[in-house]
């Protein structure tokens, strides 16, 4: 039951969070840009 249920819980999580990563890696860089062009 345990290996059932736990590949697709993970290969979901895995889904949402690399995107989510991918996002925040992105704003952090750009945001960082944004506050030295900015200085």
């Amino acid at each position: 039951m345990t290996i059932t249920y736990s590949a697709p819980i993970d290969i979901t999580a895995a889904l949402y969070s690399a995107p989510i990563a991918v996002t925040i890696a992105v704003t952090s860089r750009s945001g960082a840009i944004t506050a030295i062009a900015l200085l």
